[in-house]
């Protein structure tokens, strides 16, 4: 076995070529690894088309015709209705687009006004809800929210229903009499 020694100057100029294959590995790394995301966006809109970008929620009170908003909804509820929701996401061209299942989630900024739970006509579809009106006056919002990124990512599209609670139609009479005085 031959003991080789090196001066300083083969031991600098052996690391500046070591350096600089890995920096030619590292930069070949990063061009391969954008290659691969733009392949998988590729394949990705091939397969579900183009990604969602805003979802479209609609509400339907009963008697009334349903009112449909991008991404914003206005609604009044009596104080005894309630109001299917459902959401539907698009694409920037307004198309038909899928979000990741399980990632749809309906809530309610003041659930002592506002409840808001799964439609009990279609439990199972995360796209579906049922907002109802506690009782006391006032005004919440419903959030939903879901995941446009159907890979690893997470990309959240928001959609608010502002629901104002009014009374609902008289059923009845309160009287009250004053207190009896002489004539």
């Amino acid at each position: 076995m031959a003991l080789v020694l090196l001066d300083s100057t083969d031991v600098a100029a052996a690391l500046l070529q070591l350096t600089r294959i890995a920096d030619t590995a590292a930069a070949e790394l990063v061009v391969q690894q954008q290659r691969l995301s733009v392949e998988r966006d590729i394949l990705y809109t091939l397969r579900y088309g183009a990604p969602a970008v805003s979802l479209v929620i609609t509400a339907t009170i009963e008697g009334q015709p349903s009112l449909k908003g991008k991404g914003h909804l206005m609604v009044t509820l009596k104080d005894n209705q309630k109001v299917p929701l459902s959401i539907s996401a698009v694409d920037a061209k307004g198309n038909a687009a899928p979000v990741q299942d399980g990632s749809v989630v309906f809530t309610s900024s003041d659930p002592a006004l506002l409840t808001v739970g799964p439609d009990p006509d279609d439990a199972g579809n995360q796209l579906k809800a049922v907002a109802t009106a506690v009782g006391p006056l006032g005004a919440a919002q419903v959030t939903v929210t879901a995941d446009a990124d159907l890979g690893d990512g997470v990309t959240t599209l928001t959609g608010l229903v502002d629901v104002e609670i009014v009374a609902g139609q008289a059923v009845s009479l309160a009287v009250a009499a004053g207190v009896p005085v002489d004539q």
